[in-house]
């Protein structure tokens, strides 16, 4: 670690992942914090770029409607937005698909699931958006692996890009949109924990045959892996 990090600001960007526990994921973050936390990561998702990648991985692993029921997973679901968003979604295009969503701690709407120690339930498709990068290296590894175990058809998961225009610009956009303190504080610390371009390849070697890395705008990374 070079000597300047250690006298230079907390806010500003280093060029190696570092790990430091976001605010909504303390134990002893109070449940209103927590709450406002989500309503602000569901705004978010909502912003260009961030559910089409998803979207068309889905369609890819699923093949065209057959009427048959499909159970799709997400894993680190928060408050459940994204599976509500992606259920009408598939519902709109013909699929009979049941999309549960599944966290650590659990919501209305939302099931208690532990990823990395929990049995995982059997699914056509497990996907996760900015999830991997609350997690360590072999937490991550261990979360690849079990999900595409667990999964008949494949697996997708979408993290965030470690750049420093990133970081800067995602700083002043959060500010500038008016959500609350716990995500302008949680915006930097997810993007220090991102992933640059090694990194995310090495994650798709690490799921070997099957597995597709590829950059999606605004800096996002895309993992899929589709069972042999």
């Amino acid at each position: 670690m070079p000597a300047w990090s250690l006298a230079a600001p907390e806010w500003v960007y280093r060029p190696w992942r570092v790990r430091r526990t976001e605010l909504m994921d303390r134990p002893d973050v109070p449940k209103a914090d927590r709450d406002a936390a989500l309503a602000g990561l569901e705004r978010l998702s909502a912003w260009p770029g961030s559910r089409a990648p998803l979207l068309a991985s889905v369609l890819d692993l699923l093949g065209p409607p057959d009427g048959k029921r499909r159970r799709l997973v997400e894993l680190g679901a928060g408050g459940g937005s994204l599976s509500r968003w992606l259920a009408g979604r598939l519902a709109g295009l013909g699929y009979r698909a049941e999309v549960w969503a599944t966290d650590l701690v659990a919501a209305p709407g939302v099931r208690r699931l532990d990823a990395l120690g929990g049995r995982l339930p059997k699914a056509d498709l497990y996907f996760s958006n900015l999830l991997l990068h609350h997690l360590d290296d072999p937490g991550v590894l261990r979360l690849l692996g079990r999900s595409a175990q667990a999964s008949a058809r494949g697996c997708v998961h979408l993290d965030l890009q470690r750049h420093w225009i990133h970081y800067y610009g995602a700083m002043a956009l959060v500010a500038a949109a008016g959500l609350p303190r716990i995500n302008r504080v949680d915006a930097r610390l997810s993007i220090q924990q991102g992933y640059t371009a090694g990194e995310w390849m090495g994650l798709a070697r690490g799921l070997g045959a099957g597995a597709e890395a590829t950059w999606q705008f605004p800096f996002r990374w895309r993992l899929v892996w589709k069972r042999p």
